[in-house]
């Protein structure tokens, strides 16, 4: 079954509702998120947008994805969605605990999405949105976020650009692209 996605998001500064992303109007083919094979770009991205906002919704996941995006098209790190979310301080061979760029590469539990409507959405959004030329209004130069529920040492010294949800996005205002 495919399904047809076309949505408006707008994020606005402080309210962080939703708007711009009306430019996707793209088939994306459904799965059940249990077994049909997904590209690894489309798969690291929909991990992402599951483990990093699942409770975020489609507004969370977008602002997200964002994030990932404009990472990818940053000089300052690395340029796929799978080594932009699975970016780590390495010893081994293995991601450190807890010294990743996205927490749940690196959080020692498996990688295995456990609520299907979550992750369906999270597939749905990370197949429309991956490698594609998508800005989120306010967020179009943001490259970190945190929950509300912590305080990064680099919070204090990146500017805060917007709130979606739970979650605070940043940009490095001197070091941009």
């Amino acid at each position: 079954m495919k399904l047809l996605l076309a949505w408006s998001i707008l994020i606005t500064g402080t309210t962080a509702a939703v708007l711009l992303l009306m430019l996707l109007a793209r088939e994306v083919q459904a799965t059940d998120g249990y077994g049909t094979p997904l590209s690894s770009e489309h798969q690291c991205m929909a991990e992402a947008l599951y483990f990093e906002a699942r409770n975020q919704g489609t507004e969370g996941m977008v602002a997200v994805a964002a994030v990932v995006q404009n990472r990818v098209r940053s000089d300052r790190y690395p340029n796929t969605v799978c080594k932009v979310v699975r970016q780590a301080k390495m010893r081994g061979g293995q991601p450190i605990l807890h010294q990743c760029q996205f927490s749940f590469w690196c959080d020692a539990l498996p990688e295995n999405p456990s609520e299907k409507e979550a992750w369906d959405l999270a597939v749905r959004i990370a197949g429309a949105l991956t490698n594609t030329g998508f800005k989120v209004m306010g967020l179009e130069a943001a490259t970190h976020y945190h929950t509300i529920r912590v305080q990064p040492s680099w919070s204090t010294v990146l500017a805060l650009c917007g709130r979606v949800g739970d979650h605070l996005f940043y940009v490095d205002s001197v070091n941009t692209k």
